[in-house]
């Protein structure tokens, strides 16, 4: 992964805009396989489901790829900032923490 890193940060209009491609084309696709349902193509509506849930798996999967990158790089920002002694270990857990969901309700 540490090579398309830097192309990622060149392009960075690049995926943003795939997602927003996508997510119109898995909306349009939803829309058009609901009028083949109702017009009883019931077989094609099908394989359009299918089309749309590929897109969206896919689109949804790019969008947690970032997610986890932006994790990774914060992780490895705080590292950076304790050994060079600008952080306190104990303030860089409780950043760590702080950025964590808490499913304790």
């Amino acid at each position: 992964m540490l090579g398309i890193e830097p192309w990622l940060d060149a392009h960075a209009v690049f995926w943003p805009l795939f997602i927003f491609l996508a997510r119109v084309t898995d909306v349009s696709i939803g829309t058009m396989r609901t009028i083949f349902v109702v017009r009883g193509h019931r077989m094609f509506a099908a394989m359009l489901g299918f089309v749309e849930v590929i897109i969206w798996i896919v689109a949804a999967s790019i969008v947690e790829v970032f997610k986890s990158i932006g994790r990774e790089r914060t992780r490895r920002e705080i590292a950076a900032y304790i050994a060079e002694g600008s952080m306190t270990p104990d303030q860089g857990e409780r950043l760590l923490r702080a950025g964590e969901k808490n499913d304790e309700a």
